[in-house]
């Protein structure tokens, strides 16, 4: 499952073409309405892993899913 979360993840950051560091909000939350669509957080512990991996906050993750 790892690899599986890992892989979305990759390749969300990487359609936008930018290192997260550098994402502003907007690419941050195109990210989260990929790894939406694709049925990421239906997965245990991927609104974590993906807000550590943004650099973002739980809440600001739900924040993204709403908008």
């Amino acid at each position: 499952m790892e690899n599986l979360t890992d892989d979305l993840l990759r390749r969300a950051i990487g359609a936008i073409g930018v290192d997260v560091a550098e994402m502003s909000k907007p690419d941050k939350t195109r990210v989260v309405k990929d790894l939406e669509s694709r049925g990421f957080f239906l997965i245990k512990e991927s609104v974590e892993l993906a807000a550590r991996t943004l650099g973002v906050s739980r809440y600001t993750i739900y924040n993204y899913l709403n908008e």
